[in-house]
């Protein structure tokens, strides 16, 4: 199963990915509908919204539904234990992030996991307390719910004004004639507006905290914390040249601090700056009928829109882009180099996000590995089986000396001495000044696939026959593991972890001495994994030959620990903006990272 933690965190993709502005080519948004032919219960999705697990929840007529990017999972009456109507109303978070859901008969429910590291599930609770608004934040304090239901006992036709929660707990109530406000100081509910009825208010909760009350020809009037804020008169930006809204044919819709407007098929996103609520074109020309809720998950840069009689329809827009390429350059890229943040060397290319490609005449075997030193000296070597260096401050390119294989690995000593070390398919060697100080054949008669450095003269080494420990001082191999298997992938993090990938076997965990095998991952697709890529977020980005996989590193120690039983991950595949959903490796560096978060990826059709 895979699991929706894309919600949580995303980086920059750049295949060569790149997610930049200028001279690349952008993926067109991907829409996807789900209904009753492909996984929803029913079709009429009333309300959306994302538990902080990063699993999406929508509220139907038969019964709750659980989301994780490509499976539903649908609770109701057989599933919940006393739930007594599967027909939900509404779904609201709270400012902490937990859910609470309101089911036809006034019955709550919450999503929690049933243990440490497990799926949230539905259950229902039994405190009373706990107020459900139209719109907002859901709230539990006591005094709120009790001032509403005293409200409610005092003027019945109350129960019928829409209600909205900020995330600060302040509540306003409106009607077909007004504005009304609960004050926490006076306990009690006080009006803030009056309209007649030829008036036509339409309502807005602008960031989760203030509330808007939109009249025809874009006038507007808004309340912070009860007072109204004079200055605000009109919703500047997009909307100002919407048509449709000015005539007042639109509609609102609000999911916590997110709001949007829907006119002539376009939606857009309200916000609030400084002193002015101002309005931009979120997606254009999209026809939903009966759109009911929008929510947009920002860090996976999706809209989920919910339709009253077409179900769910997943948005999204590109993370994904491509720099232009020359056409006489192969589609299939593999090692690159960071010439600097922003820069990279590939494919005989120099490639910079919104700046024109420049190729260079250097005859670089793409498939060898190729470093850049502290002094922009760009080491790689070329396709007649030799070592060169390429000075990008003077654009010189010299031959240093033949080599016998081709170049697995080449990395400078720290110590910037003038010394590099380098790994052949099946040699290690050692150069000074550029000149070719020693070269040791490799102690097991096998490939070199990949190479990691522990210490001074210390290096992992995978190979066609599994991983080795090799010490290049003594020229000699002290330990290995996974004798059989291709290794094409070795990620060291400390003493007592280290990643390892293999080519069809699988990926596997070396904690404080043992092997762990991990999950093969939806379609087994981790069975081959090129790369371990860590964003110093908590997760591990995994490219395969079938999708680019996200998942929580602390699942998988987890899973080594036996403290769960499955782990959960996302992929990203050609329905996310991918050209491809096969990725290389074999190659070193098969990916670089650049500023802001950006990563490029080689993968069969450039870089993504």
């Amino acid at each position: 199963m895979v699991s929706a933690y894309k919600a949580i965190y995303i980086v920059s993709i750049l295949c060569l990915c790149l997610i930049t502005e200028g001279l690349t080519q952008t993926a067109l948004p991907v829409i996807t509908q789900y209904s009753t032919d492909n996984g929803l219960p029913q079709n009429s999705v009333k309300k959306i919204v994302f538990d902080k697990w990063g699993f999406c929840w929508m509220a139907t007529e038969m019964g709750l539904v659980r989301f994780d990017g490509r499976n539903f999972s649908v609770f109701g009456t057989s599933e919940i234990k006393g739930l007594r109507s599967e027909r939900m109303q509404l779904i609201n978070t709270d400012p902490k992030g937990d859910v609470y859901i309101l089911s036809e008969g006034g019955q709550i429910l919450t999503v929690r996991p049933k243990r440490s590291f497990g799926i949230p599930v539905p259950a229902i609770i039994s405190t009373k307390s706990i107020l459900l608004p139209t719109q907002g934040f859901a709230s539990l304090d006591s005094s709120t719910y009790n001032i509403l239901n005293q409200f409610y006992r005092d003027y019945p036709e109350g129960r019928h004004y829409s209600t909205y929660i900020t995330t600060s707990g302040q509540v306003y109530l409106s009607g077909a004639s007004g504005v009304l406000y609960l004050s926490k100081s006076k306990k009690k509910i006080i009006e803030l507006a009056r309209y007649s009825k030829r008036h036509s208010q339409k309502y807005a909760l602008v960031k989760g905290q203030i509330l808007i009350s939109i009249s025809n020809g874009n006038s507007v009037e808004a309340w912070e914390h009860g007072i109204l804020l004079r200055r605000v008169q009109t919703i500047r930006g997009s909307l100002e040249r919407e048509k449709e809204f000015i005539r007042g044919n639109f509609i609102v819709l609000i999911n916590q601090s997110d709001c949007f407007i829907y006119a002539n098929r376009n939606l857009h996103e309200l916000t609030f700056s400084g002193k002015t609520i101002l309005s931009e074109l979120a997606i254009g020309n999209i026809d939903v009928s009966t759109l009911g809720t929008v929510y947009h998950a920002k860090k996976q840069k999706k809209y989920y829109l919910g339709s009253y009689t077409d179900g769910l329809f997943v948005i999204q827009k590109p993370y994904f882009s491509y720099p232009i390429l020359p056409k006489t350059t192969g589609e299939s890229f593999y090692s690159q180099a960071r010439i600097n943040d922003s820069t990279i060397f590939c494919q005989n290319l120099i490639v910079t996000p919104g700046v024109k490609t420049a190729k260079l005449n250097l005859n670089h075997e793409p498939f060898a590995g190729v470093e850049v030193s502290q002094n922009q000296q760009l080491y790689f070597q070329k396709s007649n089986l030799s070592l060169a260096r390429y000075d990008f401050q003077i654009n010189r390119l010299t031959n240093l000396f033949p080599l016998n294989y081709p170049v697995v690995y080449l990395h400078h000593n720290k110590a910037d001495d003038g010394s590099y070390f380098f790994f052949t398919q099946r040699e290690f060697g050692k150069a000074i000044h550029d000149s070719l100080y020693e070269l040791r054949t490799f102690p097991h008669a096998t490939q070199i696939k990949s190479v990691a450095q522990l210490g001074k003269g210390n290096y992992l080494v995978g190979t066609n026959d599994g991983l080795k420990w090799y010490d290049s001082d003594r020229n000699k191999i002290y330990k290995s593991v996974l004798e059989s298997i291709q290794v094409r992938a070795i990620l060291p993090e400390n003493d007592s972890l280290l990643w390892i990938g293999t080519y069809g076997k699988g990926f596997y965990l070396l904690m404080n001495n043992k092997l762990h095998k991990m999950p093969f991952g939806p379609k087994q697709a981790l069975k081959t994994v090129h790369s371990f890529i860590d964003d110093r977020h908590g997760f591990f980005w995994l490219p395969t030959n079938n999708g680019l996989f996200k998942v929580r590193k602390a699942d998988l120690i987890g899973y080594a620990q036996k403290k769960v039983s499955s782990v959960f991950f996302f992929r990203f595949d050609r329905y996310d903006g991918l050209k491809t959903n096969e990725f290389n490796g074999g190659c070193d560096p098969s990916y670089v990272w650049l500023k802001d978060s950006l990563l490029s990826i080689s993968c069969l059709k450039g870089l993504t």
